[in-house]
Protein backbone atom coordinates (compact mmCIF):
# COMPACT_ATOMS: atom_id res chain seq x y z
CA UNK A 1 0.00 0.00 0.00
CA UNK A 2 1.14 3.58 -0.90
CA UNK A 3 1.58 5.46 2.41
CA UNK A 4 0.74 8.54 0.66
CA UNK A 5 -2.23 7.07 -0.79
CA UNK A 6 -3.34 4.70 1.64
CA UNK A 7 -6.51 4.35 -0.51
CA UNK A 8 -5.33 3.65 -4.23
CA UNK A 9 -9.03 3.58 -5.97
CA UNK A 10 -6.53 2.78 -9.18
CA UNK A 11 -8.55 0.92 -12.28
CA UNK A 12 -8.01 1.09 -15.88
CA UNK A 13 -11.89 1.22 -17.24
CA UNK A 14 -13.40 0.16 -20.21
CA UNK A 15 -15.40 2.00 -22.55
CA UNK A 16 -18.72 0.48 -21.28
CA UNK A 17 -17.51 1.25 -17.28
CA UNK A 18 -17.62 4.86 -18.62
CA UNK A 19 -19.95 7.94 -19.33
CA UNK A 20 -20.62 9.07 -22.53
CA UNK A 21 -17.85 12.84 -22.35
CA UNK A 22 -19.07 15.81 -20.53
CA UNK A 23 -19.49 18.72 -22.79
CA UNK A 24 -19.59 21.42 -19.76
CA UNK A 25 -17.49 21.95 -15.80
CA UNK A 26 -19.44 19.77 -13.37
CA UNK A 27 -19.28 22.38 -11.33
CA UNK A 28 -20.23 25.75 -12.77
CA UNK A 29 -21.27 24.15 -16.16
CA UNK A 30 -18.63 26.50 -17.79
CA UNK A 31 -18.10 25.69 -21.38
CA UNK A 32 -14.86 26.83 -21.87
CA UNK A 33 -12.18 24.03 -20.33
CA UNK A 34 -8.84 23.04 -21.33
CA UNK A 35 -6.97 19.67 -21.77
CA UNK A 36 -4.51 20.03 -18.50
CA UNK A 37 -3.78 16.16 -18.46
CA UNK A 38 -4.21 12.67 -19.17
CA UNK A 39 -5.33 10.12 -16.76
CA UNK A 40 -5.67 6.84 -18.88
CA UNK A 41 -5.71 5.89 -22.93
CA UNK A 42 -7.94 3.66 -24.67
CA UNK A 43 -9.87 4.41 -23.91
CA UNK A 44 -9.10 8.21 -23.53
CA UNK A 45 -9.81 9.81 -20.07
CA UNK A 46 -8.79 13.26 -19.39
CA UNK A 47 -8.81 16.32 -16.71
CA UNK A 48 -10.00 19.12 -18.08
CA UNK A 49 -9.52 22.28 -16.14
CA UNK A 50 -12.49 25.17 -16.62
CA UNK A 51 -11.52 28.41 -17.16
CA UNK A 52 -14.00 30.22 -14.97
CA UNK A 53 -13.70 28.13 -11.78
CA UNK A 54 -10.51 26.65 -12.12
CA UNK A 55 -11.94 23.02 -10.97
CA UNK A 56 -10.19 20.07 -12.92
CA UNK A 57 -12.61 17.05 -13.52
CA UNK A 58 -11.84 14.09 -15.90
CA UNK A 59 -13.82 14.07 -18.99
CA UNK A 60 -15.62 10.85 -18.41
CA UNK A 61 -17.02 9.87 -15.66
CA UNK A 62 -17.21 6.04 -14.10
CA UNK A 63 -20.60 4.37 -14.69
CA UNK A 64 -22.09 3.73 -11.41
CA UNK A 65 -21.45 0.26 -11.52
CA UNK A 66 -17.66 0.68 -11.71
CA UNK A 67 -18.03 3.02 -8.93
CA UNK A 68 -19.87 0.36 -7.05
CA UNK A 69 -17.54 -2.43 -7.74
CA UNK A 70 -14.48 -0.30 -7.09
CA UNK A 71 -16.05 0.68 -3.40
CA UNK A 72 -17.41 -2.86 -2.93
CA UNK A 73 -13.83 -4.02 -3.82
CA UNK A 74 -12.39 -1.48 -0.66
CA UNK A 75 -14.85 -2.29 1.76
CA UNK A 76 -14.61 -6.11 1.40
CA UNK A 77 -10.85 -6.77 0.45
CA UNK A 78 -7.70 -6.14 2.10
CA UNK A 79 -7.34 -2.49 1.54
CA UNK A 80 -10.08 -2.44 4.57
CA UNK A 81 -8.94 -5.08 6.82
CA UNK A 82 -10.04 -4.72 10.75
CA UNK A 83 -6.20 -3.52 11.19
CA UNK A 84 -6.22 -0.86 8.36
CA UNK A 85 -6.43 2.11 8.64
CA UNK A 86 -9.92 3.46 7.59
CA UNK A 87 -9.52 7.26 6.74
CA UNK A 88 -6.98 8.87 4.94
CA UNK A 89 -4.90 11.11 7.31
CA UNK A 90 -2.24 9.38 9.82
CA UNK A 91 -2.39 10.97 13.54
CA UNK A 92 -5.96 11.25 13.69
CA UNK A 93 -5.67 13.09 16.86
CA UNK A 94 -3.62 15.76 15.75
CA UNK A 95 -5.95 16.26 12.82
CA UNK A 96 -8.73 16.21 15.60
CA UNK A 97 -6.81 19.31 17.22
CA UNK A 98 -6.30 20.92 14.03
CA UNK A 99 -10.21 20.71 13.43
CA UNK A 100 -11.42 21.93 16.90
CA UNK A 101 -9.58 25.01 16.83
CA UNK A 102 -11.40 26.17 13.46
CA UNK A 103 -14.59 24.92 15.69
CA UNK A 104 -13.78 26.78 18.89
CA UNK A 105 -16.58 29.41 19.02
CA UNK A 106 -19.24 26.17 19.45
CA UNK A 107 -17.61 25.01 22.69
CA UNK A 108 -20.07 26.86 24.90
CA UNK A 109 -23.20 25.39 23.83
CA UNK A 110 -24.68 22.32 25.65
CA UNK A 111 -25.57 20.35 22.59
CA UNK A 112 -23.96 19.81 19.26
CA UNK A 113 -24.67 18.00 15.92
CA UNK A 114 -21.52 16.89 14.10
CA UNK A 115 -22.12 15.22 10.14
CA UNK A 116 -19.42 13.52 8.55
CA UNK A 117 -19.73 13.18 5.42
CA UNK A 118 -17.64 10.39 3.06
CA UNK A 119 -15.57 9.96 6.79
CA UNK A 120 -14.96 6.35 6.82
CA UNK A 121 -16.35 4.85 10.46
CA UNK A 122 -16.23 8.45 11.51
CA UNK A 123 -12.84 8.48 13.35
CA UNK A 124 -12.20 12.04 12.72
CA UNK A 125 -16.11 13.23 13.82
CA UNK A 126 -15.70 11.16 16.65
CA UNK A 127 -12.13 12.27 18.12
CA UNK A 128 -13.30 15.80 17.42
CA UNK A 129 -16.80 15.04 19.54
CA UNK A 130 -14.38 13.32 22.32
CA UNK A 131 -12.86 17.13 22.54
CA UNK A 132 -16.00 19.09 22.50
CA UNK A 133 -16.87 16.63 25.37
CA UNK A 134 -13.94 17.70 27.40
CA UNK A 135 -14.33 21.26 27.33
CA UNK A 136 -18.16 20.62 28.85
CA UNK A 137 -20.33 20.35 26.06
CA UNK A 138 -23.54 17.87 27.72
CA UNK A 139 -24.72 16.15 24.16
CA UNK A 140 -23.51 15.39 21.21
CA UNK A 141 -25.08 13.80 18.42
CA UNK A 142 -22.27 12.39 15.56
CA UNK A 143 -24.03 11.26 12.06
CA UNK A 144 -21.59 9.60 9.88
CA UNK A 145 -22.68 9.17 6.18
CA UNK A 146 -20.57 6.38 4.07
CA UNK A 147 -20.98 3.53 2.37
CA UNK A 148 -20.83 0.22 3.97
CA UNK A 149 -19.17 0.95 7.29
CA UNK A 150 -19.86 0.49 10.46
CA UNK A 151 -19.37 3.40 12.72
CA UNK A 152 -16.98 4.28 15.77
CA UNK A 153 -18.02 4.03 19.37
CA UNK A 154 -17.06 6.12 21.63
CA UNK A 155 -17.78 5.42 25.98
CA UNK A 156 -18.08 8.43 26.33
CA UNK A 157 -22.14 9.08 27.81
CA UNK A 158 -22.62 12.24 26.37
CA UNK A 159 -21.62 10.86 22.86
CA UNK A 160 -24.72 9.63 20.25
CA UNK A 161 -23.35 8.08 17.14
CA UNK A 162 -25.60 6.98 13.98
CA UNK A 163 -24.93 6.33 10.88
CA UNK A 164 -26.62 6.55 7.17
CA UNK A 165 -25.88 5.42 3.65
CA UNK A 166 -27.52 8.64 1.98
CA UNK A 167 -27.67 12.42 3.01
CA UNK A 168 -31.22 12.09 2.04
CA UNK A 169 -31.64 9.96 5.15
CA UNK A 170 -30.85 12.64 6.99
CA UNK A 171 -32.27 15.42 5.25
CA UNK A 172 -34.37 16.17 8.33
CA UNK A 173 -31.65 17.55 11.19
CA UNK A 174 -29.65 20.52 11.35
CA UNK A 175 -25.93 20.05 11.93
CA UNK A 176 -23.62 22.66 13.83
CA UNK A 177 -20.75 21.04 11.84
CA UNK A 178 -20.44 19.25 8.94
CA UNK A 179 -16.99 17.70 7.25
CA UNK A 180 -16.37 16.86 4.15
CA UNK A 181 -12.53 16.08 4.77
CA UNK A 182 -11.17 13.91 1.01
CA UNK A 183 -14.38 13.38 -0.56
CA UNK A 184 -15.64 15.69 -2.29
CA UNK A 185 -13.22 14.99 -5.18
CA UNK A 186 -14.55 11.20 -5.64
CA UNK A 187 -18.19 12.66 -6.14
CA UNK A 188 -19.52 12.73 -9.80
CA UNK A 189 -21.58 15.71 -8.90
CA UNK A 190 -19.77 17.71 -6.35
CA UNK A 191 -21.85 20.91 -6.62
CA UNK A 192 -25.15 19.20 -6.00
CA UNK A 193 -23.72 16.88 -3.00
CA UNK A 194 -22.14 20.93 -1.36
CA UNK A 195 -25.07 22.41 -1.97
CA UNK A 196 -26.97 19.69 -0.12
CA UNK A 197 -24.36 19.84 2.67
CA UNK A 198 -24.60 22.95 3.68
CA UNK A 199 -28.06 23.24 3.73
CA UNK A 200 -27.71 21.03 6.22
CA UNK A 201 -25.62 23.59 8.48
CA UNK A 202 -27.45 25.59 11.47
CA UNK A 203 -27.07 29.48 11.37
CA UNK A 204 -23.46 30.34 12.52
CA UNK A 205 -22.49 26.10 11.96
CA UNK A 206 -19.13 25.78 10.37
CA UNK A 207 -18.45 23.78 7.23
CA UNK A 208 -14.76 21.91 6.36
CA UNK A 209 -14.02 20.44 3.26
CA UNK A 210 -10.18 19.02 2.37
CA UNK A 211 -9.71 18.47 -0.81
CA UNK A 212 -6.13 17.05 -3.46
CA UNK A 213 -4.67 20.02 -5.57
CA UNK A 214 -2.35 17.86 -7.09
CA UNK A 215 -2.63 19.47 -10.99
CA UNK A 216 0.57 21.65 -10.83
CA UNK A 217 2.28 18.90 -9.60
CA UNK A 218 0.96 17.22 -12.78
CA UNK A 219 1.80 19.87 -15.36
CA UNK A 220 5.61 20.23 -13.73
CA UNK A 221 5.79 16.08 -14.38
CA UNK A 222 4.65 16.03 -17.42
CA UNK A 223 7.33 18.49 -18.36
CA UNK A 224 9.91 15.84 -17.37
CA UNK A 225 8.55 13.15 -18.83
CA UNK A 226 7.50 11.89 -15.52
CA UNK A 227 3.56 10.94 -14.87
CA UNK A 228 2.37 11.95 -11.88
CA UNK A 229 -0.01 9.39 -9.46
CA UNK A 230 -3.84 10.69 -10.41
CA UNK A 231 -5.95 7.67 -8.67
CA UNK A 232 -8.70 7.56 -11.12
CA UNK A 233 -11.72 6.70 -10.83
CA UNK A 234 -11.54 7.45 -6.97
CA UNK A 235 -10.67 10.82 -7.93
CA UNK A 236 -12.42 12.78 -10.43
CA UNK A 237 -11.72 15.91 -9.50
CA UNK A 238 -8.58 18.28 -8.10
CA UNK A 239 -9.98 21.49 -6.49
CA UNK A 240 -7.83 24.16 -5.52
CA UNK A 241 -8.00 27.85 -3.78
CA UNK A 242 -9.37 29.29 -6.77
CA UNK A 243 -12.00 27.08 -6.91
CA UNK A 244 -13.24 26.76 -3.19
CA UNK A 245 -13.08 31.14 -2.68
CA UNK A 246 -14.81 30.92 -6.58
CA UNK A 247 -17.60 28.18 -5.22
CA UNK A 248 -18.57 30.28 -2.27
CA UNK A 249 -19.01 33.42 -4.13
CA UNK A 250 -20.54 32.69 -7.25
CA UNK A 251 -22.03 29.14 -7.45
CA UNK A 252 -23.03 28.34 -3.52
CA UNK A 253 -24.40 31.91 -2.76
CA UNK A 254 -27.84 30.99 -1.81
CA UNK A 255 -26.30 28.55 0.87
CA UNK A 256 -25.79 31.88 2.87
CA UNK A 257 -22.09 30.23 4.19
CA UNK A 258 -19.28 32.14 3.82
CA UNK A 259 -15.33 31.42 3.86
CA UNK A 260 -13.77 32.26 7.38
CA UNK A 261 -10.42 30.19 6.34
CA UNK A 262 -8.86 29.12 3.06
CA UNK A 263 -5.36 27.59 2.86
CA UNK A 264 -3.18 24.92 2.24
CA UNK A 265 -4.05 21.69 3.61
CA UNK A 266 -3.46 20.06 6.63
CA UNK A 267 0.11 17.93 6.10
CA UNK A 268 -0.92 14.16 6.23
CA UNK A 269 1.66 12.38 7.50
CA UNK A 270 3.34 13.57 10.70
CA UNK A 271 7.03 13.46 12.19
CA UNK A 272 6.37 10.76 14.32
CA UNK A 273 4.72 8.68 11.42
CA UNK A 274 6.75 9.51 8.25
CA UNK A 275 9.51 12.40 9.15
CA UNK A 276 10.67 12.64 5.18
CA UNK A 277 7.37 12.25 3.66
CA UNK A 278 6.33 15.07 6.89
CA UNK A 279 9.36 17.24 6.19
CA UNK A 280 8.85 17.31 2.11
CA UNK A 281 5.25 18.10 2.61
CA UNK A 282 5.66 20.99 4.83
CA UNK A 283 8.76 22.32 2.69
CA UNK A 284 6.57 22.33 -0.44
CA UNK A 285 3.94 24.52 1.10
CA UNK A 286 5.61 26.79 2.57
CA UNK A 287 6.19 29.22 0.01
CA UNK A 288 2.46 30.15 -0.31
CA UNK A 289 2.74 31.49 3.15
CA UNK A 290 4.79 34.47 1.39
CA UNK A 291 3.35 34.33 -2.41
CA UNK A 292 -0.10 33.10 -2.03
CA UNK A 293 -1.95 32.17 -4.80
CA UNK A 294 1.10 32.63 -6.89
CA UNK A 295 2.49 29.59 -5.68
CA UNK A 296 0.58 26.60 -7.05
CA UNK A 297 2.68 23.88 -5.20
CA UNK A 298 0.33 23.02 -2.25
CA UNK A 299 -0.68 19.44 -2.63
CA UNK A 300 -4.15 20.12 -1.18
CA UNK A 301 -6.35 22.92 0.14
CA UNK A 302 -8.95 22.90 2.94
CA UNK A 303 -11.85 25.79 3.20
CA UNK A 304 -13.13 26.72 6.36
CA UNK A 305 -16.94 28.17 6.20
CA UNK A 306 -19.35 29.21 8.23
CA UNK A 307 -23.18 30.24 7.71
CA UNK A 308 -24.96 33.45 8.42
CA UNK A 309 -23.69 37.25 8.79
CA UNK A 310 -20.72 38.95 10.24
CA UNK A 311 -18.23 36.14 9.54
CA UNK A 312 -14.20 36.83 9.20
CA UNK A 313 -12.98 37.68 6.04
CA UNK A 314 -10.15 35.31 4.48
CA UNK A 315 -7.02 36.56 4.90
CA UNK A 316 -5.02 38.88 2.57
CA UNK A 317 -3.13 35.77 0.64
CA UNK A 318 -6.43 34.03 -0.12
CA UNK A 319 -8.43 37.87 -0.87
CA UNK A 320 -5.92 38.08 -3.67
CA UNK A 321 -6.80 35.07 -5.60
CA UNK A 322 -8.63 36.62 -8.57
CA UNK A 323 -5.67 35.65 -10.51
CA UNK A 324 -4.95 32.37 -12.61
CA UNK A 325 -4.19 29.27 -10.80
CA UNK A 326 -2.28 26.54 -12.22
Amino acid sequence: MNALFPFNGLMHLADDQLLPAMNCCPLCRGQKRRLAAWVQRNPEVSLLQCAHCRAASVSRMPSQDALAALYRDFYDGEAHSDTASHITFGDVNRFGNHLIRHFAPLANRETLRILDFGGGDGTVALNVAEKFSGLGVENIAVCIVDYHEEPAKSSDSRIEVTRADTLNEVEAFFFDIVIASGVIEHVPNPLETLSALLARLKKSGYFYARTPHVLPYMRLSGKNAVPWFFPFPAHLHDLGQYFWEYCFAHLLPESGCHIVRSRPAIVQSSFGENWKVALASHLAKAPWHVLGKYYPYVGGWEVLARKGEGLCVPNEKTRKSSGGEG
